[in-house]
């Protein structure tokens, strides 16, 4: 495991910067959950895309509290929400009014009771526990919004023992290592033992406790290569060469492959270690495209639509179930269209609002966010 405490005589990691090849695994992953939720024909496993984001989102938040920590000597808590509200909340708030605007306007009557406890488990982040409860009442299109759910409580979770830890301890990424190691087991195991007492499919799927896997392991993957860039010396990786690591690649791709195949959000086995799995083909592809020379998943992620995609991701996904529901295939099929050419529309209709949002809306918060991260 990880084995050095980073000091302030040694060197630390280079900051991240933009990777092209992270926004590519992005965009892969955000376009196996649209396929999954347009049911294209062989994405039926294509929500594990959820747990390639979870993998991300936990390799890039532990970096950017590292680079933090190297910066300010210390992780600024309130400084680090700030910035992941402004690269939020914003979008998330605009999709919310005008799912609100929508069933207030909308020909099926909605209680504005309900309209209100889904707007305050959205915006207040608990939305997964509120689909766990009844998946079949009125959530304004917005049920998918129990990831983001998850992710805001690792964020919490996280981001708070990481700065106590790194306040007791400095950057230990040997504590830390182990920490993200240990909830990661705990919850895959948690899942395992709920499949197996009462094999409740929602809470199962959607609860936090449930679905820290694939995120903690992603958070493993980002101190792997903290500790490898700052430790040339003793880097736990090995050091391997361009065939084996396309041999590695090609093993990690060939798993999740399969899985994709077989798996469905009803069948035993993403439960009993397939998001678990998934998670950690994402965590290898990261090192691997990092970390290594001769990594194709580095060149075919750089590719520009990939690259692009990924950079809209976060939009993409908030939209495409509301705007999948606007251009319904019964809808779209009533004008004659034959079946390929509907789903060529549903996905442009996807793209065109996704694009929108991140141009309109997205970007002028990033680059507020930028810079309040300079500060």
């Amino acid at each position: 495991m990880i084995s050095e405490i980073d000091s302030p005589s040694r060197p630390v990691a280079p900051r991240l910067g933009r990777q092209p090849a992270l926004d590519g695994i992005r965009g892969f992953a955000v376009m196996l959950v649209v396929g999954h939720n347009l049911e294209w024909p062989g994405c039926k496993g294509g929500f594990l895309g959820v747990d390639l984001f979870f993998a991300l989102s936990g390799f890039l938040i532990t970096t950017l509290l590292l680079e933090d920590h190297v910066r300010h000597g210390r992780i600024s808590l309130r400084q680090f929400f700030v910035r992941r509200f402004l690269r939020l909340y914003p979008a998330l708030v605009v999709l919310m009014g005008l799912a609100v605007l929508a069933a207030l306007l909308g020909s099926r009557p909605v209680a504005v009771a309900r309209i209100a406890l889904v707007t305050a488990s959205v915006l207040g982040y608990w939305s997964n526990w509120l689909l766990i409860g009844n998946q079949y009442e009125w959530t304004g299109g917005l049920q998918h919004t129990w990831s983001l759910a998850v992710e805001m409580h690792f964020y919490i979770l996280w981001a708070g023992l990481m700065g106590w830890v790194t306040w007791r301890r400095g950057r230990d990424v040997h504590l830390l290592g182990w920490i993200a190691v240990g909830l990661a087991a705990a919850s895959a195991l948690w899942r395992a033992l709920g499949w197996g007492l009462h094999g409740e499919v929602n809470r199962l799927y959607a609860s936090t406790d449930m679905r820290l896997d694939a995120v903690f392991l992603g958070a493993c993957a980002g101190l792997l290569r903290w500790h490898c860039l700052a430790n040339p010396d003793r880097r736990i990786l090995p050091v391997l060469n361009p065939a084996q690591v396309r041999v590695i690649e090609g093993v990690a791709c060939g798993v999740l492959i399969l899985l994709l195949a077989s798996v469905t959000q009803q069948s035993p086995l993403p439960y009993l270690g397939g998001f678990t799995v998934a998670g950690g083909v994402a965590a290898v592809f990261i090192l691997t495209a990092l970390l290594y020379e001769g990594s194709w998943v580095a060149r075919l992620a750089a590719g520009p639509v990939l690259v692009w995609l990924g950079q809209i991701s976060y939009s993409l996904y908030l939209w495409h179930v509301p705007a999948s529901k606007l251009f319904s295939v019964s809808r779209l099929a009533g004008f004659g269209l034959p079946l390929f050419l509907v789903e060529i529309i549903r996905l442009a209709a996807c793209l065109a609002i996704a694009a929108a949002s991140y141009y309109g809306i997205e970007r002028y918060f990033l680059r507020l966010k930028d810079r309040l991260q300079m500060k």
